[in-house]
């Protein structure tokens, strides 16, 4: 874990997803991880530093859209940012339409796209 480097939170209900998520970019970030919104959410709480949240849309309990809209009710200035597997949802449309998320990856993600896109929005704050 860097002292420099950002802090991303990556939530998705999938270990497997979260292992390949802290695979790619340890290296450019500080990866915290949650499998689900309840812990995403208490992660949020206990770390200020957190620079930006990468969230899979289709969890169990509470989806993507909903932690993210929990999130900015206390924290409206973090980028947030979805992934999904359904590049021409409305759920993901709607999300950027009312401004909840900065933008969102497809499966499977690009990492450079994904490292460039991230720093770029946490730079921008």
């Amino acid at each position: 874990m860097s002292l420099n480097n950002p802090t991303i939170l990556y939530v998705d209900d999938d270990y497997f997803n979260i292992t390949i998520f802290e695979f790619n970019f340890k290296y450019q970030f500080n990866i915290l991880s949650a499998n689900s919104g309840e812990e995403a959410l208490k992660i949020i709480v206990d770390n200020p530093k957190i620079s930006s949240v990468v969230s899979d849309v289709r969890m169990p309990e509470m989806d993507g859209i909903e932690l993210i809209n929990r999130i900015k009710q206390f924290r409206p200035e973090l980028p947030c940012f979805l992934l999904t597997g359904y590049e021409d949802s409305q759920e993901v449309v709607e999300a950027i339409e009312k401004n909840l998320i900065v933008g969102y990856f497809s499966k499977p993600f690009d990492k450079e796209t994904v490292i460039r896109t991230l720093k770029s929005k946490i730079n921008s704050d």
